[in-house]
């Protein structure tokens, strides 16, 4: 029997979730259904802490006493704006929020991507929120031409030993985004890969630039993430309406035991 290890902080959008889906964080999907304007999202970002990381923290005391207020924080917005896709904006925000106040290094990263679903009017698609005591190098949104489908790129890796992430992948017509399905190229994948093995999905396997994955196969009762290697998958795509479709799947058998 064939299982795919999932890398566990990776937060891979498929074809079941609404546009209107954002990831916050560890949390899971929720579920945005509301449109405004720009300047209600760019007012002020820590209103709609979605996480409660910030705003629970309120009024709390710091050890030497001093109180935790929302004038002890300022936000750095980095704004950029891949695009447009077949007609539609996006805003592609990554705040940097800072802590002035001593002894409280609650600082943290969120990025947040909005798209334009009617003049003026902005949604959320994607919001990652980290704290100080995560890594997050958010990287800013990209577009991406696959054959004739406009992708919308969103790729955060994490940092440590687990090689994760929080990501999201959005093919765009004229009534909007809606989520790519890698689904099936992982499943040719595996039925190109040997049996009782395992490989990774979502993160740094998903190559758009030049419609790949990659992925390591490794034995599934392998006892670490780099243990038991026996090889690669390449797997050639294309995308037909938000379906990735494999073209092509290879293994290369290299076993390291």
């Amino acid at each position: 029997m064939k299982t795919i290890a999932l890398v566990c902080t990776c937060l891979l959008l498929l074809a079941s979730l609404s546009a209107q889906t954002v990831f916050t964080g560890p949390g899971g999907p929720t579920r945005i259904a509301s449109s405004h304007p720009l300047s209600y999202w760019m007012a002020d970002p820590l209103a709609r802490d979605r996480g409660g990381d910030f705003t629970l923290c309120l009024g709390c005391k710091t050890d030497a006493g001093r109180v935790v207020t929302r004038e002890g924080y300022t936000v750095d917005p980095e704004i950029h704006r891949p695009g447009p896709l077949s007609g539609h904006q996006v805003v592609d925000i990554i705040d940097h929020i800072h802590s002035h106040i001593p002894d409280w290094p609650n600082e943290g990263i969120w990025h947040i991507v909005l798209v334009e679903t009617k003049p003026g009017q902005f949604t959320e698609i994607y919001r990652e929120q980290t704290g100080v005591d995560e890594v997050l190098p958010a990287k800013p949104a990209r577009a991406v031409k696959v054959g004739s489908a406009d992708i919308l790129a969103v790729y955060d890796p994490t940092s440590g030993n687990g090689g994760g992430c929080s990501e999201g992948y959005w093919w765009f017509d004229a009534a909007g985004p809606h989520p790519v399905d890698f689904g099936p190229v992982y499943k040719a994948i595996g039925e190109k890969t040997p049996k009782d093995s395992t490989y990774t999905v979502g993160c740094w396997t998903i190559d758009l630039d030049q419609h790949q994955i990659h992925t390591n196969v490794q034995k599934i009762d392998a006892d670490c993430h780099a243990c038991g290697q026996l090889g690669t998958a390449t797997a050639s795509f294309e995308i037909v309406h938000g379906v990735a479709k494999p073209t092509k799947v290879d293994f290369d058998s290299d076993p390291q035991d």
